[in-house]
């Protein structure tokens, strides 16, 4: 009881993100994400990955359970760095851990990745989560090779014309494809440092 209590408090009170999302993950509430009929939300970020960077050093921002680096498959990547506030969420992606893939706990707005370079940096479904996406990619971006690519996949909901519109300001997508399913409509945007 007294935990529940503490917990409440964390998530309501201290407005603690970290608890609020395992909170969340621990609920259920997230686990739609890992539906069949989802998945078409993440396919144009592989082809992404397959055609214009195969075999890339990875970093995904917002990993949660491993969804994404499962259907990617450990075969299309040199490695893979996935990265969660939620560390409920980080310990079930721990299950896909193996020597070319790691999964960390990390709040994205002052995490500092394990590799010096990556080819690929890939946010699906929470960049908006960020108070500030345009200056999230600008850190991050020290994190790119030269030839390096951003991707950036977003549903479609009423703040996220605002949210691309903000990273447009600095960035400008080379690649972009919508997809859609019964759960509504995504966006996927390839964002190169090089123009």
């Amino acid at each position: 009881m007294f935990e529940q209590f503490i917990s409440f408090f964390k998530r309501k009170i201290l407005r603690d993100n970290q608890v609020r999302w395992n909170y969340k993950y621990a609920k259920g509430d997230w686990e739609g994400l890992k539906n069949p009929a989802l998945n078409n939300r993440l396919l144009p970020a592989i082809h992404y990955i397959k055609s214009l960077k195969p075999q890339a050093d990875i970093l995904e921002i917002g990993c949660g359970e491993g969804v994404f680096q499962q259907m990617l498959g450990v075969d299309n990547y040199q490695s893979f760095e996935g990265t969660d506030i939620s560390d409920w969420a980080i310990n079930q992606a721990q299950a896909f851990a193996n020597a070319q893939t790691v999964f960390i706990a990390a709040d994205m707005e002052i995490y500092l990745p394990q590799k010096p370079k990556y080819d690929v940096i890939v946010i699906t479904d929470s960049v908006y989560y960020s108070a500030k996406p345009l200056q999230l990619l600008k850190r991050y971006q020290s994190y790119l090779q030269p030839d390096g690519i951003f991707i950036i996949t977003m549903n479609a909901y009423k703040h996220s014309d605002k949210v691309w519109q903000k990273i447009e300001e600095h960035y400008r997508p080379r690649y972009q494809e919508v997809v859609a399913n019964t759960f509504g409509k995504w966006t996927c945007k390839v964002y190169p440092l090089q123009n």
